[in-house]
């Protein structure tokens, strides 16, 4: 199956149907795009209300009236490609991994207006809660985005092997909606970044020395109950593994060293096993024991990666400083270098 941006479901001119689409974001994108001879246009929306915070955008897409081949359900399996929300949620997800902003899918409208006919138009509601730009400078205040430069992105994601597909939209996905969990629910922030990276490290190759427990050598030893109980403790233990390692990986380049005012509170690259660890216990414990995250409580002051708390407490539960979690930021830079840098790899193949 293919990716829904395919040219093989969008369609030429000459007997089409079309739809618009419109997205808003706090980002300030400029220019229009033309994809594939009309086939894509982007274009921000010129408005003249009164002024508030959030930018429109518009893509008209065309597609085919008839599609080429039938739908032939034999065809269907449970591992093949499917993206809710359509092109619509998909140029979402890749907006908002290329210009790193957060976007949403605000309406869709389709149909002509005829003697015996009219439009139809879909809106969808959004939660969003403005935030301080100092909780991401990049996300939230980054400029020099055009959409003339989307079109090469574009052609590297639609460009990947078939297979690459769905994982790469699952991630882009999961790192749109933790940026729209960004002043909501900061706990999410984390689940859904740490996602968008599994996504894409549940087929890293590890190898024997990255888990002691690689080889319990002969486990007939072992009652069935036991054995099935040992193969999902070696699983999730190496899920994790492969979530260090993926990152380890895919993040060569990013860390550029230099000289900072606090040092202790600027996370380098042998801090990040460290840090990669509390962030994955930290999604998992409060994924299935419900337990809280130790966040970083951010100042508009200092430009640091955590905060310079070592522990806390509240009333009498102690969080130990191990336990503490790097700033949003961070994190969310990281792991949209590391998507990229994946994409890359992939194509070099």
């Amino acid at each position: 199956m293919y990716l829904n941006l395919d040219l093989k479901h969008l369609a030429p001119k000459e007997k089409c149907d079309a739809e618009i689409y419109e997205f808003v974001s706090e980002a300030h994108i400029t220019g229009s795009t033309d994809y594939f001879g009309g086939t894509l246009l982007i274009s921000p929306l010129i408005e003249t209300p009164e002024p508030h915070d959030l930018f429109t955008y518009q893509v008209k897409a065309l597609f085919a009236t008839e599609p080429e081949e039938p739908l032939n359900l034999d065809d269907a399996s449970e591992d093949a490609y499917y993206h809710p929300g359509g092109i619509a949620d998909e140029l979402a997800s890749l907006f908002a991994l290329f210009y790193q902003a957060r976007f949403y899918h605000t309406t869709t409208t389709g149909g002509e207006i005829t003697e015996r006919g009219a439009q139809t138009r879909t809106v969808n509601k959004i939660m969003r809660k403005r935030v301080p730009t100092h909780w991401d400078k990049k996300v939230f205040k980054g400029e020099g985005r055009n959409f003339t430069d989307f079109p090469a992105f574009l052609d590297k994601v639609i460009g990947l092997p078939e297979e690459k597909h769905l994982s790469i939209m699952k991630a882009a996905s999961n790192y749109n909606s933790a940026l729209r969990q960004i002043g909501l629910d900061p706990e999410m922030v984390f689940v859904k970044l740490v996602s968008a990276i599994e996504v894409l490290s549940v087929s890293y190759e590890l190898n024997k020395g990255d888990d002691p427990l690689y080889d319990l050598g002969d486990i007939s030893r072992f009652t069935i109950e036991q054995r099935a109980e040992l193969k999902s403790l070696i699983k999730n233990r190496k899920t994790k593994r492969k979530f260090i390692r993926f990152i380890e990986e895919h993040s060569k380049g990013y860390f550029k060293g230099g000289k900072f005012n606090a040092p202790d509170l600027h996370i380098k690259r042998t801090d990040l096993n460290k840090v990669l660890s509390a962030i994955y216990d930290a999604r998992s414990a409060y994924l299935h024991d419900g337990e809280n995250m130790y966040l970083s409580t951010p100042f508009e002051e200092f430009d640091w990666d955590t905060d310079s708390s070592a522990g806390m407490y509240i009333g009498k539960r102690k969080f130990a400083a191990e336990k503490k979690l790097p700033y949003i930021h961070f994190f969310e830079d990281l792991v949209r270098y590391c998507i990229l840098s994946y994409i890359d790899a992939q194509r070099s193949k």
